[in-house]
Formats: C-alpha cells, sequence, structure tokens
C-alpha cells in the first residue's frame, strides 16, 4: 500500500521546489490528493514521476539560473544589485508569482 507524502516532502524527493510540483499537478504531469487545504502525493507517483524527470533531464537544477547559463560576467563582491527581465528569466507562468530576491541598499 503506498503512502501519502506532503507537498513539501514530495517536492524534495522529487527534486523540484514545491511550486514546481504544484505546476506538475496543475498541467497533469502528477496526480494529487486534496487533504483539505493542501495536497498530498503516493510515494509511488514520486517515485514514477522522478524516474520521467531524470529521463527527460529535469528537476531543480533545471528550476535554478546559473549566471554563465545567462551569459552574465558579474562581479559580485563589487556590484550592489542585479536587475535580470522576465525576458532573460523565461515567463513564470499563470500559476506563479514573482519573487525579488536582494540586498537591501
Amino acid at each position: 500500500m503506498s503512502q501519502f507524502l506532503e507537498l513539501n516532502e514530495a517536492a524534495k524527493r522529487l527534486g523540484v521546489t514545491p511550486d514546481r510540483l504544484v505546476e506538475m499537478r496543475s498541467n497533469g504531469e502528477i496526480r494529487g490528493f486534496r487533504d483539505g487545504a493542501s495536497w498530498k502525493f503516493k510515494d509511488d507517483e514520486i517515485d514514477r514521476a522522478k524516474a520521467e524527470l531524470a529521463e527527460s533531464g529535469g528537476g531543480l537544477e533545471d528550476d535554478l539560473l546559473s549566471f554563465e547559463d545567462a551569459g552574465s560576467s558579474l562581479d559580485l563582491e563589487n556590484d550592489e544589485s542585479i536587475l535580470v527581465s522576465e525576458e532573460e528569466l523565461g515567463h513564470s507562468g499563470e500559476s506563479t508569482s514573482s519573487t525579488i530576491i536582494g540586498i537591501a541598499a
């Protein structure tokens, strides 16, 4: 019998962010089960999706932007801020929100 994993645990085991797992569920890539205000996922479904992600090269590494991939050569010790456009990052989609990360001046 399968165990159910909470969203954060399932995302961690799958190697994606919780937001990405919600997106995968919304797109029908993985089946989730509503439990009140939260979502749960069967462990065997996580294993199946993990195998598919491994075959396609997907996972947490694909969700992260590296400066080398973006073609930037930044000296982060001397730069006070970094401005990256949505064009450089790619469209975040309807089900996600924007996050600004930086150091307050």
